[in-house]
Formats: structure tokens, sequence, C-alpha cells
């Protein structure tokens, strides 16, 4: 009797190891010199760390497609960057060089309606998403000669 309760209980407790086991539909391991990155597909339970320059959902895949839509050919030297993409409330545009006194934002929605323009004041601005309505927008910034860069933003 003392053996097939041990048994038992043994079998329990090699049951509860495998607790954190996911049945996934796909996934991989890469490594490079920089570092390792291993993913999985399907999986239930996530968490979400924020912070300053943007959030990473640990345990979840997010099927988005983060894309520069166009780079319009002019004398300036821009470096742009708009993050976190998607966004919820606040996405930031980034500009690594000085210049910027001559530039602004549009943004528009899926229809291509003008929602949002404002001056770009300095080299890392805010725009507040948090109004809209969860889409795809696009993301202008144009000097006054015409479009720079466009950027095809998520709102959660």
């Amino acid at each position: 009797m003392k053996l097939i309760l041990k048994i038992l209980l043994l079998q329990c407790c090699v049951s509860f190891v495998y607790a954190q086991e996911g049945i996934n539909t796909g996934g991989g391991h890469v490594s490079t010199p920089e570092g390792t990155v291993s993913f999985s597909l399907g999986q239930v339970v996530y968490t979400t760390t924020s912070g300053e320059e943007g959030a990473i959902s640990l345990g979840i895949q997010q099927g988005i497609e983060i894309e520069q839509l166009n780079t319009i050919s002019n004398d300036l030297d821009l470096d742009l960057i708009v993050y976190p993409n998607p966004t919820s409330d606040q996405l930031i545009l980034n500009i690594t060089q000085a210049f910027f006194e001559k530039l602004e934002y549009r943004v528009l929605d899926s229809n291509a309606k003008l929602i949002l323009t404002n001056k770009i004041k300095n080299n890392k601005t805010s725009i507040n998403m948090e109004e809209f309505p969860s889409s795809r927008y696009i993301l202008t910034v144009q000097d006054n000669k015409g479009a720079i860069q466009s950027f095809q933003i998520i709102k959660k």
C-alpha cells in the first residue's frame, strides 16, 4: 500500500514539473555574436514590461508589421525614428539631427483624412494618440517643400 501511495505521489510531482510546458504552433532559436533569442508561437500567458523607450511583451508574439512607408529624396539629411509602434497613448518622434525648425508632422487616419498636424519644436516630440480609436494611421513628417518620410502607426 505504501509503495502504491509513493508511486502516485511521485507521478503527481512529475506531472507538476511539466505544468509550465505548453503546446505551441511554432518557434525557433536565433544566435548571433550580439546575443541569442528564443521564441515560440501560441503562448497563452504573458507579461509586459514598459520603459521610457518603449514596451516589450514577454511570452506573446504580436503580429505587427512596423514599416517605413516612404522616404522622399531631398537635400535634408535626417534620421527619423518613431516608437513605440504599436502604441496605446503617446507616440515619440525622434529626430537625430539638430535640424527640425521647419518641420511638421501630420497624422492621417485609414481613410487619408487629416486628423492632427503640428510643428516639430524639438528633437524628441511626443504625439498624443490616446484619444484616437484603435486603428492604423499614417504619420508623415514634412517641410515646406513636402513630405520627407511617412510611417504606418498602429494604435492599440
